[in-house]
């Protein structure tokens, strides 16, 4: 999201260190406004009944409200506090470009979660202790492709996802362990690309066009020039020539 993420310094004031990833904890602070309390007491009330809770329940949570008490368990209802909860796509920059590695599990784990966010509301039912709407805490799989839609993504996944969105554009991408045991296992002394160039003629006849990509310009350039001798046609792409419309410019592109 950010160039760079690093530790802050409370005393100093200063940033210090780079760190890989950050968890993102549950907030540990409310803002409670008085001009507020009615509205948040009513809607606690509501959802009191919707769990079907002793009356009582919901007034003494009432009562800690409006003596301005916070408890451990003000976080439960932070979907009253708040008009509005934000979301992690809140933070992101409108330009932000998200990769998503296999999207159908990521699927998977959000409904597990829904599942285990469900059952324990059902245990607060049980115990007769108050709990928000699932639907107040957590996104739902609907919300979060609403929101996924508002920037571009890279849906990166071992099996084929169906997209039904006419502007996405897909791959297919291999990695190059299988080619690489191939070259390994070549015997041949002489065209040891063999392997390589015959796949690649294979992915051609298909109607593919073929990216190679490189991890530095000299790697690029070493592999142009062991290509143009198995009379494979090939040129370096630089960003400029990657348009919305024909996306690789060359009909024989690798």
């Amino acid at each position: 999201i950010r160039p760079s993420i690093r530790q802050f310094d409370v005393l100093s004031q200063r940033s210090f260190g780079e760190l890989a990833d950050v968890w993102l904890m549950p907030v540990r602070e409310t803002i409670l406004e008085e001009a507020n309390i009615h509205q948040v007491t009513e809607q606690i009330r509501e959802q009191s009944k919707q769990m079907m809770l002793p009356p009582h329940k919901a007034e003494e949570l009432v009562e800690v409200l409006n003596q301005f008490h916070v408890s451990a368990e003000t976080e439960r209802l932070l979907p009253y506090l708040y008009p509005r909860l934000d979301t992690m796509f809140d933070y992101l920059p409108k330009d932000s470009l998200i990769f998503l590695h296999d999207f159908d599990e990521i699927q998977r784990e959000h409904n597990d979660f829904l599942m285990k966010a469900e059952e324990c509301c059902e245990k607060c039912v049980e115990q007769e202790q108050f709990a928000p709407s699932i639907s107040h805490c957590y996104l739902s799989s609907e919300q979060i492709s609403t929101m996924l839609d508002s920037f571009q993504a890279v849906y990166l996944d071992e099996v084929g996802l169906s997209l039904s969105d006419e502007s996405s554009v897909s791959f297919k991408t291999y990695a190059n362990e299988g080619i690489r045991k191939e070259l390994i296992n070549f015997t041949s002394t002489q065209a040891m690309l063999s392997p390589l160039v015959e796949r690649i003629r294979t992915w051609q006849e298909e109607g593919n066009n073929v990216l190679f990509i490189c991890h530095s310009l000299s790697e690029a350039q070493k592999l142009i020039q062991l290509l143009e001798e198995y009379s494979v046609p090939s040129k370096l792409l630089s960003g400029e020539q990657f348009d919305g419309q024909t996306f690789l410019p060359y009909a024989e592109t690798v």
